[in-house]
């Protein structure tokens, strides 16, 4: 599995991760690389993480880092039960020590006990900036996240569930694709595709908050010459948002049945 963040969303994505203060950056970095761990206070705020690359990285290399600052920087943490109910744990994001084919990055599940924390597993190219945390009954989080890809003029962009219980491929769930083609210089039409929000609301009023995400998804026919002036964001057919309702069912969301037609719809525009 490997999702990256940051890709261009019509409104910023809720996320539920942070900054490390100065005071927990020092304890996760502790637990991550203690001898060589970097942490300073800046106007721009805290500067945090690992000078080499750390021994939970399987064949990391420092090559990406000039030596101006950390070869493994702690980017951001969320705070929650992951892997079980009770547990406090905390998913930190690092960018670094990786290849390209790894987002350049990856997260560590880290847990505290009195002796302080330890961290217990590292996913790499699971970059975990963009999450929110959906609390289940039982009291445990799921990660809700968005990620995707861009390159050659073509945007990629998932959502999907992350679920730290489980092993393997099975931890990740895509709920949702979409494409973006309008800044390839190619002929023919062009696919436009874009979520533009997410939101969390119960839809059927059963204690558990549901998914409500606005989407764009259409094929548009680009003017004449486009292949031309592709890059310079020509003027396009507009593409009309819609909304996907997913229930949340089972341990994850599930196609609302009244989305169902739509869901197949949005699918189809994006099916290469």
């Amino acid at each position: 599995m490997s999702f990256s963040a940051g890709i261009l969303w019509g409104e910023a994505f809720p996320t539920d991760s942070h900054p490390a203060t100065l005071d927990a950056a020092r304890d996760l970095l502790h637990a991550v690389c203690p001898a060589d761990a970097s942490v300073t206070a800046g106007a721009k705020g805290v500067t945090a993480g690992c000078k080499a690359c750390p021994a939970i990285v399987p064949g990391g290399n420092s090559l990406g880092s000039d030596g101006s600052g950390p070869a493994f920087s702690l980017d951001g943490v969320i705070y929650g039960s992951f892997t079980r109910t009770g547990a406090e744990e905390a998913v930190a994001n690092f960018s670094g020590c990786e290849p390209h084919a790894n987002n350049f990055g990856g997260s560590i599940l880290l847990e505290k006990s009195p002796s302080g924390w330890k961290a217990k597993s590292y996913q790499a190219g699971f970059i975990s900036d963009q999450c929110l945390k959906y609390r289940l009954r039982a009291g445990r989080d799921l990660m809700l996240c968005e990620g995707g890809y861009t390159g050659q003029g073509e945007i990629d962009s998932q959502l999907f569930i992350f679920d730290y219980a489980l092993q393997g491929d099975h931890q990740t769930n895509t709920l949702l694709s979409t494409m973006d083609n309008v800044g390839a210089c190619l002929p023919g039409d062009k696919i436009v595709g874009s979520i533009e929000s997410v939101h969390l609301r119960d839809l059927n009023h059963d204690g558990m908050p549901d998914l409500v995400v606005t989407l764009k998804a259409g094929k548009v026919k680009p003017p004449a010459g486009h292949e031309q002036d592709c890059g310079d964001s020509p003027v396009l057919p507009a593409v009309k948002t819609q909304e996907l309702d997913f229930l949340f069912d089972d341990g994850t969301f599930k196609v609302a049945p009244w989305s169902a037609k739509a869901k197949q719809a949005v699918d189809a525009v994006f099916a290469q």
